[in-house]
């Protein structure tokens, strides 16, 4: 006597077998070469597209005066944050220092 395990197993192995017999071997074979080509190409550093872009954005950052002016601003601000807790902070020592007098 088989057991209802051991059919299931079977008829399980055998839909499996079916399965791989239905794929078209030469259809992945061409996906795996297309695959591999494209990895290869986009491995590259730089492809075109990429380097035309790359350079549009640096002739851009030479000649635009915004975007010197976007650095100059944001050390402007940068230093001003800095003045303004030193400040805040030393008032607060000062405070600190006079309460606990």
């Amino acid at each position: 006597m088989v057991s209802i395990a051991e059919l299931e197993r079977t008829i399980q192995d055998e839909k499996t077998e079916e399965i791989w017999a239905s794929i078209d071997k030469d259809f992945l074979k061409d996906c795996e070469k297309h695959r591999e080509w494209h990895n290869d190409f986009t491995k590259k550093e730089y492809h075109p597209m990429s380097y035309q872009v790359k350079k549009e954005v640096d002739e851009w950052e030479q000649s635009a005066p915004l975007f010197k002016e976007y650095e100059e601003l944001q050390t402007t601000w940068l230093y001003i944050c800095v003045g303004y807790m030193s400040v805040s902070l030393g008032i607060g020592i000062l405070l600190v220092g006079y309460i606990f007098s």
